[in-house]
């Protein structure tokens, strides 16, 4: 038997909203103590999933703070391997994703022992916007009734 320990991995998460819409403060409880959630606590949550297919098991998540001021992110309870990164912004939308030049919105964490790595992700709420013509759909007069629902575009080529 071989007996090895969780990895944990540091997050640092930077924010660039540019509204100041969405929560400010929640909070969490371990059932003793409540602590007040703020900032990339509040608006993210991460995970990470096995990678291959016959891992059973493993994972890690955030841990929960330590304490009244503890804001730091820790993506613990990581055995050696690759595993997905999954994190869910509840406020804006995950920009990037990184960890030592790898991208991690497309390709595996890869976790080995005593290794030191950050976990690096850009959070950002700004949209874009888009304007053209769709060929082969006729256009609406302006002022007509548009009984249409929105449009997706799911990829998009430029000249």
């Amino acid at each position: 038997m071989v007996v090895t320990r969780s990895n944990s991995i540091p997050v640092n998460v930077k924010e660039e909203f540019t509204s100041d819409n969405g929560f400010h403060s929640g909070s969490w409880s371990d059932g003793k103590q409540t602590f007040a959630l703020h900032g990339p606590r509040l608006d993210l949550d991460i995970r990470a999933g096995p990678a291959d297919d016959f891992e059973m098991g493993g994972g890690g998540s955030l841990r929960q703070p330590t304490g009244a001021n503890d804001d730091s992110l820790v993506l613990e309870n990581l055995r050696s391997g690759r595993y997905w990164l999954r994190a869910h912004a509840h406020r804006g939308y995950i920009a990037s994703a990184t960890m030592g030049g790898r991208d991690l919105l497309r390709e595996p964490l890869v976790v080995v022992p005593g290794a030191s790595t950050v976990i690096d992700i850009l959070m950002r709420d700004d949209n874009a916007e888009l304007e053209g013509t769709l060929l082969g759909i006729p256009t609406t007069p302006a002022g007509a009734n548009r009984l249409t629902s929105p449009g997706y575009i799911l990829s998009a080529l430029t000249r």
